[in-house]
């Protein structure tokens, strides 16, 4: 499980990016201008007070980091000078108060870029810092006795803007986690204002992620009797090529402290919610720590001829909708090694529901595409109630997935199409590297996947120089396209893909009109399709653009169809792959259809 130490290495990096944001890797050439940028940093509080000593960051939205920093004087302000011409981004921040983006309402929120001429004065600018919030309580035993050295953190419900799954995240400000003293008491300060979840483990959890590091035995009045028993009566151990029968002490029932959520349950779906506000203490948020009964998950692998058990690993992760949430935490999988003899152990494993899957014991084992350690899998399914389990796993190999590639338009298409590389990466995950191994297309534009495992994957294309001009239309599996609903490899079934690339890929562009036109930029377009089946995680038909300082956006390669339209402020980041936020959108939004091959502008108003 987390330790503090992670999580304050975690508040770092999230605090170092918020105070300077980075846009683009591009380093940034040295170079002096004429421009001058000065304002005030101050409290949000009814006083405005002036803040001194606050950290104030001018980031080149191109350039990105390094920007330019400098810090309060005794009267809040701050001034940049020399500045080239340019559009910037401008950022405050100091311990105890939450970072705050120039034009931004709140913590994350949208901000303004300023947009910079040659020898202008932009002078008067005011961004005012809102104190963190405060979360405190104690965390307590079935006895109600304050348990010391345990670990809380706050943690809130967003969207991963990759994937566009609904997790949990760390606030990324402030103190993100603490652990309770010696009364058992916790507080959490520098919190966003926001709706939180509250979660706790204890000392020993927190120590080792494995499931069982820490498992304890309940014993019973009589276990500890026969357990004295035994011992008067001297009977002795065996030890090593000792035929004495062994002694066999009392066991009593494995029980495991198990990750909390406020107030006392152990499945996030049934955690209470924290609501806190800007500035607000909250007291009294008290956890209920209970030890659980827990079992043993043992098993065997039987691997494919060609493989040894130390080629692979299991997994253990949670099931369901639970399993999804927490797994940007790491939070939700466990490996095991197999042993020399195919067997494996989980230990300490808490009841609730669980996938067993086997994965490459290392990146180092996974041998040639096509090998059976990069290619077989096992899986099951295991429901833990507080009894040990028994589960058998035999690998089988995974499936053939193979395709071709169609150029479909008024351009020669390539002669020759090796090198085109198509990915198909599970839709959980974020990184190539876990991917299906192969995908190289040859001359004539067919690719082959010698075996994949059953899963969701996500298709894509590396976009070599050869098909510059060509964009990804279509990828057409059983008669749908996987680009919207991903491919689903199930067990012993082949799959053939059919991808098409084209010339002509439909746009949609216009310019966001404003009262005040300098503040185009701090509004966000969101895109999305009218028929909502297609409001998935990370769909192709929901997209969000920011326009430029002149109010103008463009959406390339957006797929034919009849779309909504909607421009808002401060829009929290992944907002858009919450349903029921497209849903609010809906009455004041847009409607436009995108045709095949269209270049279509539509200029949006605000009145």
């Amino acid at each position: 499980m987390r330790s503090r130490s992670i999580a304050i290495v975690v508040m770092m990096l999230a605090t170092s990016v918020g105070l300077a944001q980075q846009t683009r890797d591009t380093v940034r050439p040295v170079t002096r201008g004429t421009a001058v940028i000065a304002g005030t940093v101050v409290s949000a509080e009814p006083d405005r007070r002036p803040i001194r000593g606050a950290r104030v960051v001018l980031n080149h939205i191109t350039f990105g980091v390094p920007g330019e920093t400098t810090t309060t004087d005794e009267a809040g302000r701050f001034a940049f000078t020399d500045i080239p011409a340019g559009q910037y981004r401008l950022q405050a921040g100091k311990p105890g108060l939450l970072p705050l983006s120039y034009g931004a309402t709140r913590p994350a929120g949208s901000d303004v870029p300023l947009t910079v001429s040659d020898g202008q004065q932009i002078t008067g600018l005011s961004i005012a810092l809102v104190r963190g919030g405060v979360v405190t309580g104690t965390v307590v035993d079935e006895s109600g006795r304050g348990i010391p050295g345990a670990v809380v953190t706050v943690l809130r419900f967003g969207y991963n803007t990759s994937t566009g799954e609904r997790t949990l995240s760390f606030t990324g400000a402030g103190s993100i986690g603490d652990l309770t003293d010696d009364r058992g008491v916790y507080r959490i300060w520098g919190v966003p204002p926001g709706e939180y979840v509250i979660t706790v483990d204890s000392l020993e959890r927190a120590s080792d992620s494995r499931p069982g590091f820490s498992e304890v035995r309940r014993l019973s009045t009589a276990d500890v009797d026969r357990a004295i028993a035994l011992a008067r009566a001297g009977r002795p151990a065996s030890s090593a090529g000792a035929s004495a029968e062994p002694t066999v002490f009392p066991a009593g029932e494995p029980v495991q402290y198990a990750t909390v959520y406020h107030p006392s349950v152990v499945d996030i779906a049934q955690a209470s919610t924290v609501s806190i506000g800007a500035g607000e203490e909250r007291a009294g948020v008290d956890v209920v720590v209970r030890r659980i009964p827990a079992a043993r998950i043992r098993g065997t692998v039987r691997v494919l001829e060609g493989m040894t058990p130390a080629d692979v690993a299991v997994e253990l992760r949670v099931a369901g909708p639970a399993g999804e949430v927490l797994r940007s935490l790491s939070m939700r999988d466990t490996k095991a090694p197999v042993q020399p003899d195919g067997s494996f152990e989980f230990v300490g494993v808490v009841p609730g529901s669980y996938t067993l899957r086997t994965r490459p014991a290392s990146p180092g084992l996974l041998g040639p595409v096509g090998s059976p350690s990069r290619s077989a899998w096992a899986q099951a399914d295991v429901l833990v109630q507080g009894r040990d389990q028994i589960v058998m796993l035999e690998l089988r190999p995974g499936m053939p997935v193979t395709g071709r590639i169609v150029f479909d338009g008024k351009t020669p298409p390539p002669a020759d199409a090796s090198g085109i590389q198509i990915q198909l990466t599970p839709s959980w995950s974020t990184s190539v590297s876990d991917g299906a191994p192969g995908g190289l297309t040859d001359r004539d534009g067919r690719f082959a996947f010698p075996a994949v495992a059953p899963d969701v994957y996500r298709l894509t294309s590396n976009q070599p120089a050869i098909v510059q001009g060509w964009a990804l239309r279509s990828a057409i599996a059983n008669g749908r396209d996987v680009l919207d609903d991903g491919l689903r490899v199930a067990p012993g079934e082949s799959a053939t893909v059919t991808v098409t690339f084209t010339d002509r890929p439909s746009e949609l562009s216009g310019t966001l009109q404003t009262p005040s036109q300098g503040l185009t930029s701090a509004y966000s377009i969101v895109v999305f399709a009218t028929d909502r089946s297609y409001w998935t995680p990370a769909a192709r038909r929901v997209r969000h653009v920011r326009p430029g300082a002149d109010g103008r956006y463009v959406l390339t390669n957006i797929p034919p169809g009849e779309y909504f339209i909607a421009a808002l402020t401060d829009i929290e980041p992944g907002a858009w792959h919450d349903r029921a936020f497209l849903d609010a959108l809906v009455p004041a939004a847009i409607r436009v259809t995108v045709k095949e091959g269209e270049r279509k502008v539509q200029d949006i108003q605000i009145k």
